[in-house]
């Protein structure tokens, strides 16, 4: 997002500290979720050694993700997710701690699952969209901005549909 003057930017800024700006994402998880789930954790950055990773920490900061469910698969679980906090990671960290890492992830993931569905599949990017942000002008008019998907990841919620791993 690009602001062309100072006062949105400082606008935008508070909305963000305060936690007003929407941000909606969806994921292909690994494994069947049961139901929609509000996830609040403490997330702090790990140290150098792990390479970027982000860890639970009492010390950390607030991190709300609440994952819905848009459609079930075999082996897999189609979900969006609405974030109202911001952390690196947060998402990818907040599934793999339920144990439904997001598909082909090198960070939080399962290795051996990414390696046999790049396999299956030819695709390994990672199966997580930014879907759209929704914020307020200064006038107070909610805007909202979407992005479309990547064919990759049509293509690899597709291919995962028949897919069927084993536990």
């Amino acid at each position: 997002l690009l602001s062309k003057n100072k006062n949105f930017l400082r606008h935008f800024h508070h909305q963000l500290k305060t936690n007003k700006v929407t941000k909606i994402y969806e994921a292909i998880l690994v494994g069947v979720m049961n139901k929609d789930i509000k996830i609040e954790s403490n997330i702090d950055i790990a140290t150098k050694e792990h390479h970027h990773k982000v860890i639970e920490s009492s010390s950390g900061k607030k991190a709300v993700s609440r994952f819905k469910i848009v459609k079930k698969y075999q082996s897999f679980t189609h979900a969006e997710i609405h974030i109202s906090t911001g952390r690196m990671h947060q998402i990818r960290f907040q599934s793999a701690n339920i144990n439904h890492p997001i598909v082909n992830d090198k960070k939080y993931g399962l290795f051996r699952l990414n390696k046999y569905i790049v396999k299956e599949t030819s695709i390994n990017r990672l199966a997580l969209h930014a879907t759209s942000i929704s914020f307020e002008d200064l006038q107070g008019k909610t805007l909202r901005y979407d992005a479309p998907k990547n064919n990759e990841f049509d293509i690899l919620l597709s291919q995962l549909k028949n897919l069927t791993i084993k536990s």
